[in-house]
């Protein structure tokens, strides 16, 4: 698709920088026809040309800017209330993103491009004139498309209310995202937000609501797809129960929810709750809770009948978290879970995997797997129990790194019985363990995997060689295009100049690498050991300059700035 250069891409682009003007970004569309069709997109999507209004000299460099492309422009307004604005309407005109701070200033009557307002109000009398008439005016907010509301400091407020304080806001017509953070402030009139008939994403960060006239919200919001609820502070004890047996479960538009509640939150939903939800909707995607779940406690009586088991029978979801809940072993049916997370036991390693597996049976549809284990110093009892014909990323955690690697001694050899038991992955992540380097040279040459991260690789020896063995793995294997080792444990790490040295064969060799990450030595304060030779900075740039169109990525860590600015010039660096 591309035919120029990636390092010309990068070296175009550093006209942009903090002293660039939107006339430079404009004449930027001039460089050819390509570009033309497939940077100025990018461009125009994803980069937010940031305007910092600070006072009035900020306001007059910024006032003469015409934005002929379409680009996305951000005005920050930080300014004191004695800074008057003048002239306005024609600077407005070239904005779709403004974000205020302090204060709102009267812009004129229209603006045909404005589509995002973020209000960051920091003091009481604020929240009473959100608002004023020449911003919120019809033309204005009629392109509106996100909004964003945060009080940053309540002082006295206790309430909220949108029909009063946001009452222009009834003329924006295509809102679709709307996100408030309003610290524990009280919003009387939550279902106003139902004028808002194109809204598609719903973001609340400690709001205080009345259930009853949320759920009318909820229910009514046809484009309504994306809900978040982070932090809320409810209006009884009920409100979350109610909310997925009587609101969620019938909702025929959401198809993301997502409840978080602070480590320290008291906010409760019955296991129950959610299980009735997800029996009943035939939409939701994707749920995620976060907050504490029970079961519906039991009368206390001599006859007690033991508690029914939750089952959940539902095809469609295909995302699922929810905090302290195994949640595989609920379903019942077929599903269409995605991503499944597993701990595994003594009880499972020693007496029954087949049956403890066999709740994995059910979710044919698993495209990612992440066993959580104290220590994975036996992994053969896996193999052959893993029966997901679609799983593509499998993940090994243990909750606590470990840098003992004498258990590790046939790790390898198991790691790669179980690799090739399941045919069909493709991504290994080894999170939090610790694999002996030489076994980890020996998986590397043996597995066909594509992509594969590892937390640690140590290496035993006074003098150990890292690189004689490691390169040669790399760059002849047939499939693996991403390797990640956040950590070599070494006695005696080599120089810097070595390590670019087999960096630098590796670029050359690896044909099949993309994204490279490896952790480079650390400055020692020796001169011998820093310094990178010219020769070796010539090679590496060399071997990038003839390559670097395979790379997305080259991650290093390194703290060498000659190597840091061939990163840079080839658009490498993360």
């Amino acid at each position: 698709m591309s035919i120029l250069p990636r390092y010309l891409y990068v070296k175009i682009l550093k006209c942009w920088g903090d002293k660039a003007t939107l006339k430079t970004i404009n004449n930027l569309t001039l460089v050819c026809k390509e570009w033309n069709d497939y940077v100025i997109p990018i461009i125009r999507e994803h980069y937010d040309y940031c305007l910092s209004i600070l006072d009035s000299q900020s306001f007059d460099k910024f006032y003469r800017m015409i934005n002929t492309k379409g680009f996305r422009l951000k005005m920050v307004v930080q300014c004191n209330k004695d800074f008057q604005y003048q002239n306005t309407r024609d600077l407005i005109n070239t904005f779709v993103d403004f974000e205020s701070k302090n204060l709102v200033p009267d812009f004129g009557p229209h603006s045909p491009t404005l589509k995002d307002i973020r209000i960051l109000m920091n003091s009481s009398e604020k929240c009473n004139d959100l608002s004023p008439d020449p911003l919120m005016s019809v033309h204005l907010l009629k392109n509106i498309e996100r909004v964003s509301i945060k009080l940053t400091s309540t002082d006295s407020i206790k309430s909220f209310e949108f029909s009063s304080q946001l009452k222009s806001f009834k003329n924006v017509m295509k809102l679709s995202n709307l996100t408030i953070d309003c610290n524990s402030v009280y919003i009387k009139d939550i279902d106003t937000l139902l004028q808002f008939k194109s809204l598609a994403k719903l973001s609340l960060t400690q709001v205080r609501f009345s259930t009853d006239r949320f759920s009318e919200l909820i229910g009514n919001l046809q484009c309504l797809s994306t809900v978040e609820l982070r932090d809320i502070v409810y209006d009884r004890a009920s409100a979350l129960n109610d909310l997925f047996v009587s609101v969620f479960s019938v909702s025929k538009t959401i198809k993301s929810l997502t409840i978080l509640d602070s480590p320290n939150g008291k906010s409760e939903v019955y296991l129950e709750s959610i299980q009735s939800c997800l029996n009943e909707n035939r939409v939701l995607k994707n749920l995620n809770v976060q907050l504490n779940v029970k079961r519906i406690p039991t009368p206390k009586s001599p006859s007690t009948v033991p508690a029914v088991p939750v089952e959940i029978v539902n095809s469609i979801l295909e995302y699922c978290t929810i905090k302290g809940v195994v949640t595989h072993s609920l379903w019942k049916t077929p599903s269409s879970i995605k991503s499944l997370e597993m701990a595994i036991t003594a009880t499972m390693e020693d007496k029954k995997p087949t049956e403890a597996f066999d709740s994995l049976n059910l979710h044919q549809n698993c495209q990612l797997l992440k066993l959580t284990k104290t220590e994975f110093n036996n992994i053969d009892f896996l193999i052959g129990h893993i029966k997901l014909p679609n799983l593509r990323n499998l993940v090994l955690n243990r909750p606590i790194p470990s840098t003992d690697v004498s258990i590790y001694s046939t790790f390898s050899e198991s790691l790669l019985r179980l690799v090739e038991s399941i045919h069909t992955i493709r991504d290994l992540k080894l999170d939090s363990i610790t694999i002996e380097g030489n076994q980890f040279v020996q998986f590397i040459s043996k597995c066909t995997l594509e992509r594969l991260s590892i937390h640690t690789v140590t290496w035993v020896g006074k003098t150990p060689k890292i690189w004689p063995t490691l390169t040669p793995a790399i760059v002849n294997h047939p499939t693996l295009g991403s390797l990640s080792i956040n950590r070599f444990e070494i006695l005696v790490r080599e120089s810097i100049d070595t390590f670019i040295e087999s960096i630098t064969k590796i670029i050359k060799e690896g044909t099949n690498l993309y994204y490279l990450s490896l952790p480079a030595p650390k400055l020692t304060n020796s001169i011998v050991k820093d310094k990178v030779k010219p020769e070796t900075l010539e090679s590496f740039k060399s071997a990038i300059h003839q390559n670097y169109q395979n790379l997305d990525s080259l991650i290093l860590n390194i703290s060498n700035k000659e190597i840091n600015e061939i990163l840079s010039l080839y658009a490498l660096r993360e």
